[in-house]
């Protein structure tokens, strides 16, 4: 598979309600604290989850797996030339191993945004598993077109 996952300190969500409100969202935090790349995460994704951070030295932890999709190809500009930028998207790897919640952090075309967005519907992965249970995972994914 293609895609390269850009792992924002093992960020790590479990799909679990809180008494009907937003999923519960477990954030693993690197030595030392919540990064610059943990902080975009909880940015990009806090409307949508309960983001708790945690040690991931305290839990076993099994990353997802890619197992299908792709990187989108970049696109032409009117010319014929290739269009460069850069985006930075945020998604949740979910028990049932889909791409869901794809949220822009960084995009330097609006063209290249909608790419990145519609690259996901197609990524597949082998769920993630926290202390022994399937749980959904926070990635972030970088796009140099």
């Amino acid at each position: 598979m293609k895609v390269r996952i850009a792992w924002a300190a093992s960020l790590m969500f479990t799909g679990l309600a809180i008494a009907g409100s937003m999923p519960v969202a477990y954030n693993n935090l690197s030595p030392g604290g919540r990064t610059a790349l943990d902080q975009k995460a909880h940015d990009a994704l806090d409307s949508q989850y309960n983001i708790i951070d945690f040690d991931l030295a305290k839990h076993h932890y099994t990353s997802p797996h890619p197992v299908a999709g792709s990187m989108p190809h970049a696109p032409e500009n009117a010319d014929g030339t290739q269009l460069h930028g850069y985006v930075m998207l945020a998604y949740v790897v979910t028990t049932d191993g889909r791409a869901a919640s794809p949220t822009i952090v960084k995009c330097t075309a609006p063209k290249l945004c909608d790419l990145a967005i519609e690259a996901t519907r197609g990524w597949r992965f082998e769920a993630a598993t926290l202390d022994g249970k399937t749980v959904s995972t926070i990635a972030l994914q970088e796009f140099n077109f």
